[in-house]
């Protein structure tokens, strides 16, 4: 396995692509969060044998796959069936329509930001509003004792799972400009994946040499985007903590969460 950049926050695992670790982040208090705790990542249906052994070499205890059920049949999780770790499935979003869109036109936050913001910025509160019993059990399965370390999954690393890593770092107290730098990240990540045409195919002319990865990070995982999700949160919700409790996550649970990840 191959670690890439200073942080060693990215793991190159072939047959994969955006995953990467929420270790390494100050918090308010000055603290640092652990490393090899909780990772993130896009699907894991094509990775290699060689890639499974390191997972498991790293003392992965769990694996959740965030997909829906289309996305699962189509292409299922390498550690589905797996005797060697926890595998469970929380399909974050559901398989029916959401009932219309979060409306969020009133939100000032929204002020500032570009067109493609706004755009994930409805998809995600959606989700928020929409989702909630989903995501409880996604966090209550994080917080199980011998959970972790434990690695989450969608099908790019970005959406769903960006969610996920928001709350968990958020909760630890790591700042909202470093939980936004960290969503988009997977913009340098998903690069390959979307010049393969894995999800959607590049448009007509575009090439690596004229589409770069800040590009596609506005596009696709803008900062400005998880700024405003953070911000919707605190609005509406009075923060990550309260929205917790609202969904059904306990306070122990909460603690556990964020002392799980702190050194």
């Amino acid at each position: 396995m191959e670690y890439e950049n200073s942080l060693d926050r990215y793991l190159k695992l072939e047959g994969s692509y955006n995953v990467r670790d929420l270790g390494g982040y100050e918090t308010s208090d000055g603290r640092i969060t652990k490393w090899r705790t909780f990772l993130r990542s896009g699907s894991m249906h094509n990775l290699t044998e060689e890639s499974q052994s390191s997972i498991l070499q790293l003392g992965i205890r769990t694996v959740i796959d965030l997909r829906t059920s289309a996305e699962k049949t189509a292409l299922p999780n390498v550690f589905k069936d797996s005797s060697k770790i926890s595998f469970k499935e929380h399909n974050i979003i559901g398989d029916v329509p959401f009932d219309g869109y979060s409306n969020i036109s009133a939100v000032d936050i929204l002020e500032g930001g570009g067109e493609f913001a706004k755009g994930i910025l409805q998809m995600y509160c959606t989700f928020l509003d929409q989702c909630q019993d989903q995501f409880r059990d996604s966090l209550v399965t994080l917080s199980d004792s011998g959970s972790v370390p434990a690695i989450y999954h969608c099908a790019g690393g970005k959406d769903r799972t960006g969610i996920i890593s928001a709350m968990l770092l958020g909760n630890a107290g790591v700042s909202y400009d470093t939980i936004a730098k960290d969503y988009s990240l997977s913009a340098k990540y998903l690069m390959e994946r979307y010049f393969e045409g894995v999800v959607q195919s590049p448009r007509p002319g575009e090439t690596p040499e004229n589409y770069t990865w800040k590009e596609y990070e506005e596009e696709f995982c803008p900062p400005e985007a998880m700024l405003m999700t953070l911000s919707y949160l605190d609005d509406k919700y009075g923060g990550i903590q309260s929205y917790m409790k609202l969904i059904g996550v306990d306070e122990v649970r909460i603690n556990h969460l964020r002392d799980c990840l702190i050194e």
